[in-house]
């Protein structure tokens, strides 16, 4: 959710495990003073209502 909010991108499912370890490695990163650059791979979701997510995101659908 982080990281479509950002990004504006919904990431496949597969892609969904390098944006977590991104996500997990930049702090870890930050707090041991160590720079690095974090490359993952992504890929897009063609297949999911965009309507829906806008709408999720404003908080116009109901759980």
């Amino acid at each position: 959710m982080r990281f479509a909010r950002s990004e504006d991108i919904v990431p496949a499912p597969e892609s969904c495990h390098a944006v977590r370890a991104t996500v997990d490695e930049a702090p870890a990163c930050r707090e041991s003073g160590e720079a690095k650059a974090i490359v993952f791979s992504l890929s897009g979701h063609a297949h999911f209502d965009m309507r829906a997510y806008t709408d999720h995101f404003a908080g116009r659908l109901a759980d």
